[in-house]
């Protein structure tokens, strides 16, 4: 009986897991897609992201911290490049390496795709949830900010 019981439960957890999964996919992507509107791709505002938080970081830095391919993130690089929201600068330190850095515009952009991204949530919170649902939203915040922290 005890076995049967645990399986049940696996079997809710797995479901419940893959509802968040799916729940979350769907947030980011409409999130990314209100940001795409205002002119940069995901990609683009993760890459300035990571160079906002961290400095200046090479490509391959980059390309390992979003998982991607180094050839994959050469695109990416060179499009923040060329619209002026990342600068190209040798490393002091090894000539031989070259290390992207954000730039005023790139900051700039990266705040405007946060606001974008936010001003959407913070609609759809206040248009499709009510009071309540709102209330639960918000208690359950913290549950999965404790999902995410690792040990």
């Amino acid at each position: 009986m005890l076995l049967n019981s645990y399986a049940v439960y696996m079997e809710e957890l797995e479901e419940a897991a893959a509802r968040l999964r799916g729940a979350i996919r769907v947030l980011a992507r409409r999130a990314e897609s209100v940001t795409a509107a205002g002119g940069l791709t995901g990609q683009q505002q993760a890459v300035l992201g990571w160079l906002s938080e961290r400095g200046a970081l090479t490509a391959k830095e980059l390309a390992d911290l979003e998982r991607v391919r180094p050839q994959s993130m050469a695109h990416v690089v060179d499009a923040l490049v060329t619209r002026g929201w990342a600068a190209r600068l040798p490393d002091a330190e090894d000539r031989r390496r070259v290390l992207l850095s954000l730039t005023e515009s790139g900051a700039e952009a990266l705040a405007h795709g946060r606001e974008l991204r936010q001003a959407w949530l913070v609609e759809a919170m206040r248009t499709r949830l009510n009071e309540a649902e709102r209330a639960e939203l918000v208690a359950v915040i913290g549950l999965l900010e404790r999902l995410g922290v690792t040990e």
